[in-house]
Formats: C-alpha cells, structure tokens, sequence
C-alpha cells in the first residue's frame, strides 16, 4: 500500500574504550520522534541504548556486534520493551568506504513479536568528520517478512578526529 516511513530518529556515540584496544566499546542513546507513516510510526518519543563494541581483522575486515535496549510505545497501547543483539563483519574498499553484513535477532516484550533482522549496508565518508550511511534488508517476525531501506547521515564533532 505504497510508501511507509518509520519514524526519524537522531542519536549520539559516546567512546568508552580507545581505538587503539584490541576490542573499542561506545554507547549510543537514541530516540525516534513520531514523525513517520500513520501506519508506521509509534506515535511517541521511543529511547534506545546501545552498547557497541568492535574488533579489527587482517585484509581491511572488522568484527562488531551491539546490544540494545528499547522501549517502544505502541501509538496508543501500552509500551513495549525490546532486546536486540547483532553481530556484524565489515570490509573496507578503502579508508572512505565500507560496506557490511548484518544478523540481529531480537526479543520482545509484545505477544509474539520476536524476529530477525538480516541486512547489508554501506557507510561513505564524504568530509573527514561525516559521513554517509545506507542499508537494505528484511525484518522477519514469526513467518511474516518486510523489507526496508534506509539513509543516514553522521557527523563527528570530536575536532581531534581527521
């Protein structure tokens, strides 16, 4: 029934751990502002926090997964708490563009909302602070499958960060 969006969110990283550690942490808050499709926005201001951690392998490859926790309002119902962990492997072409693989199972506090989430995406830096993101993939929850396309843009405002 032709175009839905989801609703926009914004966010901030936060380093916890260096890049220069076999394995960097951050944490990431996020929150989504209703601002989507009748039929696909929650119709409130949803948080989310993530823990992130990464590791870097030979041939340009990288390693990373997350952990999330979200609590979704339902546009009107109750809300609903979320847990989601993925793990991903990434491959540099070149120091400004990345491209990765994504699985991220997930867990709901919602009757029988419990699913999976498989895509693949590409990041392009286009300043030495910002950059590009876009992802494409499908989200599966008990049988029922939707795909999904999304663009982001992400600045640093970290001056030390070339």
């Amino acid at each position: 029934p032709g175009l839905q969006y989801d609703d926009l969110s914004i966010g901030t990283k936060l380093k916890i751990g260096s890049e220069n550690r076999g394995w960097p942490l951050a944490i990431v808050g996020i929150l989504s502002l209703p601002s989507g499709s009748d039929e696909r926005t929650s119709g409130a201001v949803d948080p989310t926090v993530l823990l992130i951690f990464a590791h870097n392998l030979p041939r340009n490859l990288q390693f990373s997964g997350t952990g999330n926790l979200t609590s979704h309002s339902t546009n009107g119902g109750p809300r609903v708490a979320q847990l989601q962990f993925a793990v991903d492997l990434g491959w540099c072409a070149r120091e400004t563009t990345c491209f990765y693989a994504e699985a991220a199972p997930f867990v709901s506090t919602a009757q029988d909302s419990n699913g999976t989430t498989i895509d693949g995406g590409i990041t392009l830096r286009i300043a030495p602070r910002a950059q590009l993101d876009g992802r494409v993939g499908t989200t599966i929850v008990n049988g029922d499958r939707s795909v999904f396309a999304t663009i982001g843009y992400s600045f640093r405002l970290d001056p030390r960060h070339k």
